[in-house]
């Protein structure tokens, strides 16, 4: 969700700033870890605390300027650890000058902090100038585990949401289905854009078994013939990362003449920026 629309509009009122993009990160300064959303904005960074209750560690250093920022380097060692190499400035205000910053797509974060950081520049300088993303390895000390998939699963991701497959299932095409030729079987994936509860109280869509009877009448409004096989509540078992976020679903099959079609449809409600 790190470009929800409404999360971001969220974060833009708590820092009172134009914010782009961000990520809930592990910032490590000096000895101490704080759990906090790093967000991307025009002219800094900025460090709000999980509960929203401010910038971290106070209103005044919760802002990373970029004139601060000197270079960026990703730990080849893993795959979540991003440096921050601040300038003599930015050291002086932070007491060090390196920020270990800690998340799950560092790249894509490290990205959106350069193009940031280069219109800020020409914003502050008046000609271009880039900032220099580097590699190297450190910390080679064990790391925690990692949750991997069950035996002959693969992990697919769609829209920052990651599912486990069968290995046998192949990318069909750019939209995300998966296929399983030998046995004529398809998954598809399809993550909606987050929406108020009002407009879905309003569509008459407030509660999921509504839009799961919605998806039966769309599938099979082309077939002569239809069988209900199951219409109710799913429980979601698995919480793999924790989600603080409530989740409802519902479960829906049936049949038609020439195709089956299980569907499991999954809502997850949040305050932004969850």
């Amino acid at each position: 969700m790190s470009s929800d629309a409404m999360a971001l509009r969220a974060l833009s009122v708590r820092t009172k700033a134009t914010v782009r993009y961000f990520q809930l990160v592990t910032l490590t300064v000096k000895s101490e870890m704080i759990q906090c959303f790093l967000a991307v904005g025009k002219h800094a960074l900025y460090l709000v605390r999980r509960n929203l209750g401010g910038l971290w560690p106070n209103e005044e250093r919760g802002e990373v300027y970029y004139a601060y920022i000197k270079c960026m380097v990703e730990n080849s060692a893993n795959r979540d650890e991003l440096l921050l190499q601040l300038s003599p400035a930015g050291a002086k205000v932070w007491e060090t000058d390196k920020l270990l910053i800690s998340c799950e797509k560092r790249h894509p974060l490290a990205v959106r902090i350069q193009v940031s950081w280069s219109a800020d520049y020409v914003y502050r300088i008046g000609h271009c100038g880039e900032l220099h993303l580097m590699k190297q390895r450190w910390g080679d000390k064990k790391r925690g585990p990692k949750l991997r998939p069950f035996q002959d699963y693969k992990e697919v991701e769609s829209d920052t949401y990651f599912f486990w497959v069968p290995m046998n299932y192949t990318v069909e095409d750019h939209n995300g289905a998966l296929t399983d030729p030998a046995n004529g079987l398809t998954i598809s994936i399809n993550v909606h854009q987050p929406v108020p509860i009002a407009d879905l109280e309003a569509s008459d869509r407030d509660h999921i078994r509504w839009s799961a009877a919605e998806y039966q009448m769309s599938a099979n409004q082309n077939e002569t013939r239809m069988i209900s096989l199951k219409n109710c509540p799913y429980f979601k078992k698995m919480n793999l990362t924790n989600d603080i976020c409530q989740w409802t679903a519902w479960s829906v099959a049936f049949r038609s003449d020439e195709l089956a079609t299980v569907a499991v449809l999954l809502r997850r409600q949040f305050l932004p920026p969850r």
